[in-house]
């Protein structure tokens, strides 16, 4: 999964985590051109731009490896339950809203995991170490959408998300309601999953008849609502129309969203050599020093689960749509016969 780390046209080539920089002949014609300089007139000589390569492979050699995040999509075989998070309107009953709202896979990163919190039953250290996880994945599925999902729309999900998850994870709550285990002790999966999407839809509707959502910016409570209603809701239909012998238990439960959550990232994480090359295009030469910096660093943590992904099959999809959760699912459902 090669990259260019770029100034302008051609740069320093990332191939299986590491700046490669091209033959030698054609440094000066390359590499000159890609390096950060301050006075554009100005030109490096072969060992100059030789020594910025090999000191940006230095710093991705530093970097410790996100192992725990490798793995969690080591469990994953493909993307496919990607198209678990949300069924068609005729099967969930959609909740009327006056805008818009897209979806992004922090936002339902974040409400996956307010499921897995609530799980009773569920060891302790396994939750916490789903938490560090998911943490951890949150970084790497930023740096994706703000690079590629710059829109204002987006962008409000992804305050949403952010500011759901310091929520669920210092507070263990979601919208202000309690995911102590002891509340949903000794419930089935359905009552769970049917009580995030009712509470979810509860909230959705208080918002909204408030007549906020003309005002300007969506509150987050109407982006986080939306989005939990459509991925309960799913979750609890499918469930639901099992028979009692195949229902899902609370450990199948927490395995599925596990699963679910980890192929959603797999998804998310094809998009991070695209991203990486975006934010090094800064054109603030303060900020681009910066983000280069940034970039090298989610390198070297990726470098791995970036040649993993290159294993995993994919249909072709197109590279406009390939950033956007809802065109994965879109695709998806297009290769169901």
């Amino acid at each position: 999964m090669p990259l260019f780390i770029s100034r302008s046209k051609t740069c320093f080539q990332v191939t299986g985590g590491k700046i490669v920089s091209p033959p030698i002949n054609q440094i000066n014609e390359d590499l000159s051109r890609c390096a950060l300089q301050l006075i554009d007139e100005m030109e490096f000589s072969e060992r100059t731009l030789q020594g910025i390569s090999n000191s940006v492979n230095s710093f991705i050699d530093e970097q410790k490896e996100s192992f725990s995040q490798l793995q969690l999509l080591n469990g994953s075989t493909g993307f496919n339950r990607v198209l678990l998070i949300d069924l068609d309107d005729n099967d969930v009953e959609p909740l009327q809203s006056s805008v818009e709202l897209v979806k992004s896979w922090s936002l339902t990163i974040v409400n996956l995991t307010s499921i897995v919190v609530s799980l009773p039953r569920i060891p302790n250290d396994a939750v916490q170490g789903l938490m560090k996880i998911v943490g951890e994945g949150l970084l790497f599925t930023h740096l994706v959408e703000e690079s590629l999902n710059p829109s204002s729309e987006y962008v409000n999900v992804q305050e949403a998300a952010t500011t759901l998850w310091d929520e669920v994870k210092n507070n263990h709550t979601w919208l202000k309601n309690s995911l102590s285990n002891d509340e949903f002790e000794g419930k089935t999966t359905i009552w769970i999953l049917n009580w995030f999407a009712n509470t979810a839809k509860r909230i959705f509707i208080k918002i909204s008849n408030r007549g906020i959502m003309a005002q300007g910016k969506i509150p987050m409570e109407i982006i986080a609502s939306h989005s939990m209603y459509r991925i309960a809701g799913t979750i609890s239909f499918r469930n639901s129309t099992t028979t009692n012998t195949e229902m899902l238990n609370i450990r199948q439960l927490f395995e599925l969203l596990r699963a679910t959550i980890a192929e959603i990232l797999s998804a998310c994480f094809t998009n991070i050599p695209r991203g990486i090359t975006m934010k090094c295009d800064e054109s603030i030469i303060e900020k681009r020093s910066e983000s280069v910096k940034v970039s090298t660093m989610i390198l070297g943590k990726t470098r791995r689960i970036l040649d993993r992904l290159d294993g995993l099959e994919l249909s072709p999809i197109d590279a406009s749509k390939i950033a956007y959760i809802e065109e994965w699912r879109l695709h998806l459902k297009q290769q169901i016969p």
